[in-house]
């Protein structure tokens, strides 16, 4: 995003979202999905961070002994996460920058031979539609040799969201999600941003041949969406209930088609 539109979120992006329930749930769910490309004995992978947000990946990684280059286009968002980086003693594994993300993945740069590309929550669903061939060619180039990306974006179709707006009685955001054209978010003081939703297999369609798909897991197939929060903040066994059928949902990857986000991972081919 925009760096202003995101330094908007940035004061109570951790309360609404990273520390609460459902969005604790959802990174949870990836954290699973990751763990083996990052729980490796006595080796160090260098992982690149698109729109590393307050921080939280980063340090999970972090604290795994990895290093870690972090990318925000949020003034505010880098300020958070330098933070929390002090506070816990690991600004030896770690960098954090600064940067519009389209910027940095359509401009050569230094930054080069990642093991890991990894970008979560839909940080690139606010990329436009006609850079992402630059955005490949790119990504390409900064990593190495067999390196893996992982990608988790906000999904084409939510079929809570869809069922959730229908019973509302909002029929133009039941379907929003569907449209190419893509979606305007509106922010504090009127700021606004466009977020384009993709389908597992469109996205993965625009990294062929360069990658190959590894897996494509639904993240928030039966977890909501993160805006039904308050609806949720007294139905925590529920939710309990919910996550641990997103938990079998992640060895289904059709249901990848029906999920808030979905989460894929790829690898470079030698």
């Amino acid at each position: 995003m925009k760096k202003k539109n995101f330094d908007l979120l940035a004061e109570h992006y951790d309360r609404d979202f990273v520390d609460a329930s459902i969005g604790s749930a959802q990174r949870s769910l990836v954290y699973h999905c990751l763990e083996p490309l990052v729980r490796i004995p006595d080796e160090n992978l260098r992982i690149l961070d698109l729109g590393c947000g307050t921080g939280q990946d980063v340090i999970f990684l972090a604290e795994l002994g990895h290093h870690i280059v972090g990318i925000d286009s949020s003034q505010e968002m880098i300020l958070k996460s330098t933070e929390k980086v002090e506070k816990l003693k690991l600004t030896g594994h770690v960098e954090l920058k600064q940067l519009e993300i389209i910027h940095f993945l359509t401009s050569v740069t230094q930054d080069t031979d990642f093991d890991m590309i990894f970008s979560n929550f839909g940080a690139l669903n606010v990329l436009p539609r006609d850079e992402w061939d630059k955005i490949v060619a790119n990504v390409n180039q900064k990593s190495s040799e067999g390196s893996y990306l992982v990608l988790v974006m906000l999904n084409a179709f939510c079929i809570w969201e869809t069922f959730y707006f229908l019973l509302t009685g909002r029929w133009k955001q039941a379907v929003r999600r569907w449209s190419r054209k893509g979606v305007s978010f509106t922010f504090e003081k009127g700021s606004m941003e466009r977020i384009y939703y993709y389908t597992p297999g469109k996205l993965t369609s625009f990294f062929k041949p360069l990658y190959k798909v590894k897996k494509v897991m639904p993240i928030g197939c039966f977890v909501p969406p993160s805006y039904l929060q308050p609806f949720f903040n007294s139905r925590k066994g529920l939710l309990n209930i919910l996550f641990r059928l997103d938990t079998l949902a992640l060895r289904l990857p059709p249901l990848a088609y029906l999920a808030d986000h979905f989460m894929i991972i790829m690898q470079k081919n030698d």
